[in-house]
């Protein structure tokens, strides 16, 4: 059961009523964003990326998905997301074998918990979902589009 719980873990959406408590309380998200104490590091991860992460980035980078736009390591608040599309406010976090402890997954979910509070999406995924079926990444990314242009078009 754990194992399939890391396959493909789906947050439930972000409450969309304010930027929530967090960290900072009530300071704008926006000033959360790329802070400049995280420019070193998320360089870093940048030239520094897991096979995984590279071979997602192919088929992220360039507005090759429904024309959105994902940025690599993208920081908010203290944490480094590996990618995020600003239009969905999604992120998309890999995860290899050190995020198989409990420890790991506690700090995962306060982590995941932090970025729903501030309205972001989070889907996680194992590493192994990249090299078997990178597809269901996609199709996933694609229904979460669908499905928040469909809640816009029914709330005017």
């Amino acid at each position: 059961m754990a194992e399939e719980k890391y396959n493909k873990v789906t947050v439930s959406p972000p409450k969309l009523e304010g930027v929530g408590g967090g960290l900072n309380g009530g300071t704008p998200l926006s000033s959360r964003h790329n802070q400049k104490a995280q420019t070193t590091l998320r360089k870093s991860l940048r030239n520094n990326a897991t096979a995984p992460e590279a071979m997602l980035w192919l088929r992220l980078k360039g507005k090759q998905i429904e024309g959105l736009k994902f940025r690599r390591q993208h920081g908010v608040g203290p944490f480094v997301l590996d990618f995020y599309c600003p239009e969905l406010r999604l992120g998309i976090e890999l995860d290899g074998k050190v995020h198989d402890t409990y420890g790991a997954y506690e700090y995962d979910t306060m982590r995941t918990r932090f970025l729903n509070e501030n309205r972001i999406l989070i889907l996680r995924y194992k590493n192994e979902v990249v090299y078997q079926n990178i597809e269901a990444i996609v199709e996933d990314i694609i229904r979460i589009k669908e499905e928040r242009e469909k809640a816009r078009s029914d709330h005017p």
